[in-house]
């Protein structure tokens, strides 16, 4: 089974295109405007423009009117749309692309509670809801929680990978995917292209050995 893999924090076009170039399945945007790796709607669509070939983008929102997201929908060519913050269900009822939900383990159990929150994908992250930092700490979560989740729903795994962690995150949870920004960074929002090209070939070699 391949392990699917979403570069996500992207803030230009350069490193967008060296994504793809390196094999990434998704290309992701942080559209909150606390993020280190925050751009703006139009800037997103100015980069997506710019890209040629078939992508898979996906803008990540956090607390954002519903309104609001149907215009980005209308401007821009996207996948999918993460919801990050504490967003009710409602909100993301008939958008025409695929949901993904971000959850959080909160003493014990992960939080939206999924059964009451459906998703096409669920982004299993190592953040808490209660710092309100909503993604890109860099924390990892406890593998054998993601694991048991895992097992019950579509999951990418998101939260402290890198090169040199990747490979046992993947052993330890079986997720259909993984989610990584931090981890392969010169610095916020800017990318190491040699990093994220390793990242990925750690991915694909895991997924053609079978070792997950």
């Amino acid at each position: 089974m391949k392990t699917e893999v979403k570069i996500c924090g992207l803030t230009n076009d350069g490193d967008a295109r060296a994504a793809l170039e390196c094999g990434a399945d998704y290309i992701g945007f942080v559209l909150y405007p606390k993020s280190p790796r925050f751009v703006s709607p139009d800037a997103m669509k100015d980069i997506l423009n710019k890209l040629s070939g078939t992508f898979r983008a996906v803008a990540v929102v956090v607390n954002l009117e519903r309104e609001r997201i149907a215009e980005i929908l209308r401007d821009c060519p996207l996948y999918a749309i993460q919801f990050h913050g504490d967003e009710e269900p409602g909100v993301a009822v008939d958008l025409g692309v695929e949901i993904w939900r971000s959850v959080h383990l909160e003493d014990g159990s992960f939080q939206p509670d999924p059964d009451s929150w459906p998703a096409d994908r669920y982004v299993v992250d190592g953040s808490s809801r209660r710092d309100r930092t909503y993604g890109g700490t860099g924390i990892q979560i406890d593998l054998s929680s993601a694991a048991s989740f895992a097992k019950r729903y579509a999951s990418m795994l998101s939260g402290g990978l890198a090169c040199s962690n990747v490979a046992n995150a993947i052993r330890g949870v079986r997720p259909g995917g993984v989610d990584v920004s931090s981890g392969i960074e010169k610095e916020p929002g800017l990318k190491n292209v040699q990093q994220m090209a390793r990242f990925i070939e750690i991915v694909r070699q895991m997924s053609e050995t079978g070792s997950q």
